[in-house]
């Protein structure tokens, strides 16, 4: 796969086509970079990014195992396609730094007739919500999960998954707001 490590800043990763590895893309540590109309198939992880204020948008991910990993702040994630992702579509982590990112127009679904674990995954804690609208999940166990920390859900689109909406665990934080 594609990796940029420690302080990578300003980078663009674009029209590329990326099979059979671990991680696909991984940023580590890097801020400012653009992901973008990218295809990433048949991994564990398809996009991986520690850091903040990165563009990853337009890219088709099939058959990782996860398709988006987050950790850091001010991120947009948008307009992706993330197929047959069988345990997170795109998942947030990273507690108190993992906060004020944009999730949005993103379709997660599961096509293969098997289901997904979670489309979308949240575990943060901090009192900088991310934000995510108008998103499509379909056929994952839990369509949205939620745990820990404030987050903002607007006009998503959430259907066939055992459970739309799963929110544990706010005994010490404030409660999402949904749209």
């Amino acid at each position: 796969g594609v990796y940029l490590g420690l302080y990578s800043g300003l980078n663009t990763i674009t029209k590329t086509n990326i099979t059979y590895n671990t991680i696909g893309i991984y940023l580590y540590n890097c801020w400012t970079n653009i992901i973008a109309n990218n295809t990433l198939a048949n991994m564990d992880v398809g996009i991986m990014f520690d850091g903040n204020n990165n563009s990853i948008n337009n890219n088709i991910l099939d058959e990782c195992a996860t398709g988006i990993v987050i950790y850091g702040g001010s991120n947009s994630v948008s307009n992706n396609t993330i197929r047959d992702s069988f345990g997170y579509g795109i998942l947030l982590q990273g507690w108190n730094y993992t906060n004020g990112n944009s999730i949005s127009n993103n379709a997660i679904i599961m096509t293969d007739g098997n289901i997904g674990y979670s489309g979308i995954f949240a575990d943060t804690a901090s009192n900088y919500p991310n934000t995510f609208t108008a998103n499509t999940i379909s056929s994952y166990l839990t369509g949205i999960e939620i745990a820990h920390g404030p987050n903002k859900f607007i006009k998503n689109t959430v259907f066939s998954n055992e459970y739309g909406l799963l929110i544990w665990d706010y005994t010490q934080y404030p409660s999402p707001v949904i749209y």
